[in-house]
């Protein structure tokens, strides 16, 4: 999947989406101006400028899992406390299936943009 992004404040981008690879792992990175950021399962990796300039800080990511098993924890430890864990609120999971359902409602419609009233 493949989208282009515009903020409220002008700031746009690309997002490009594949689960269709032979590679072994969920990647994230955000390209910026001045360097990007890469988030893999166990790491977190800044750049600063150009890729082949060799400036990066990479962060060791402790205890990390992906997918579900944390999701679950965090839950568990919000009805231990007695209250909600402010990142599981079901305005923030209604944005974003607000957003996965503006990608693909866009390509349905040939690129046709798509304003989003959820985003949180």
């Amino acid at each position: 999947m493949n989208s282009i992004w515009k903020t409220k404040t002008g700031v746009s981008g690309t997002v490009t989406i594949s689960f269709g690879t032979t590679l072994s792992g969920d990647e994230y990175t955000i390209a910026c101006e001045n360097g990007s950021l890469s988030v893999s399962r166990d790491k977190v990796i800044v750049r600063e400028g150009e890729e082949r300039e060799g400036r990066e800080t990479v962060h060791e990511l402790k205890d990390s899992s992906a997918g579900v098993t944390p999701e679950v924890a965090a839950w568990a430890k919000g009805i231990q406390a007695g209250k909600p864990n402010p990142e599981q609120a079901p305005e923030k999971a209604l944005a974003d299936l607000e957003l996965l359902e503006g990608m693909l409602r866009s390509g349905e419609r040939d690129g046709e943009r798509i304003v989003l009233t959820r985003q949180v």
